[in-house]
């Protein structure tokens, strides 16, 4: 209510008015920047805990992978070994063959 008597004083009131609005709508980003703040902080600590999840999976993976390398490694030496095995069979037969005429 403008008060027609007192011209400083109503301009004052008015600038005064402004100055409030002003500090609410910082007020109200502030708190919106502070909630947008703990999301963040939320989604962050859920992406730690992914990583940390798929960290834990990839060293699974390569313990698995490891696994399986020495397991082929132990079957080609089985291979081998049969291979030897099968040759000196082919070598006794040949002998006995060869007697056997």
């Amino acid at each position: 209510e403008l008060d027609t008597s007192k011209p400083c004083q109503n301009i004052h009131n008015h600038r005064l008015a402004d100055v409030q609005i002003t500090v609410d709508e910082l007020g109200a980003q502030v708190k919106q920047l502070s909630e947008a703040k703990h999301q963040h902080a939320a989604v962050v600590e859920r992406l730690d805990e992914s990583i940390r999840d798929i960290h834990a999976l990839a060293n699974k993976v390569m313990g698995v992978a490891a696994a399986t390398n020495a397991q082929v490694m132990a079957c080609g030496k089985h291979c081998s070994a049969l291979d030897d095995h099968i040759s000196s069979m082919s070598d006794c037969y040949s002998e006995l063959a060869t007697k056997a005429d």
